[in-house]
């Protein structure tokens, strides 16, 4: 029961999350409409497993979008360093390890452990489990310090706070 309720505590942040950034005229791009979509694509997948993909491949994609899009980041911004754009950049680094906080959820899911603990020993997926929950609080906190003590427009508070939701949502799954 407690599972279901944060499942559908994580999903209602997941649409909260898109809302807002599909929705925002200052953070809305292709990077970020992409992102989107393919985070609520995971989440919604590794909760009902409509499309059938394992957690492990969710995390390679996420990584390897986050990577790519990180990448293009750095090159725009080293280009143009205006305040206007450094502000963007900053909500698009935020929303990229956002993404790769989601790769890390995903690789420590009950589906993928099993797929680690067949082929390792049994006590290396907790060692995964504590790099991802300290890197899920770190997120969560600056997350949290972001939200609180930035003055941003509404839809971009939401985004983060939604991402909070789901980041600690998920992050109390693997201890129920």
């Amino acid at each position: 029961m407690t599972l279901d309720l944060l499942r559908g505590l994580m999903l209602a942040a997941v649409g909260v999350n898109a809302c807002c950034l599909l929705g925002s005229r200052h953070s809305r791009n292709t990077v970020t409409i992409v992102s989107t979509v393919l985070m609520t694509a995971a989440m919604i997948d590794v909760s009902f497993a409509l499309l059938g993909i394992p957690p492990l491949a969710w995390t390679c994609l996420l990584l390897a979008w986050s990577m790519l899009c990180a990448a293009a980041l750095r090159r725009r911004t080293a280009n143009t360093a205006t305040p206007t754009s450094t502000h963007a950049g900053n909500h698009q680094l935020h929303h990229l390890l956002g993404l790769i906080v989601l790769g890390g959820q995903l690789a420590g899911h009950p589906a993928a452990a099993t797929a680690v603990r067949t082929g390792a020993h049994s006590h290396s997926s907790s060692l995964l489990l504590a790099v991802v929950v300290a890197g899920a609080a770190a997120y969560t906190l600056w997350s949290l310090a972001l939200l609180l003590h930035t003055r941003q427009p509404r839809s971009e508070r939401g985004a983060l706070a939604s991402m909070s939701a789901m980041t600690v949502c998920m992050g109390l799954m693997p201890f129920l």
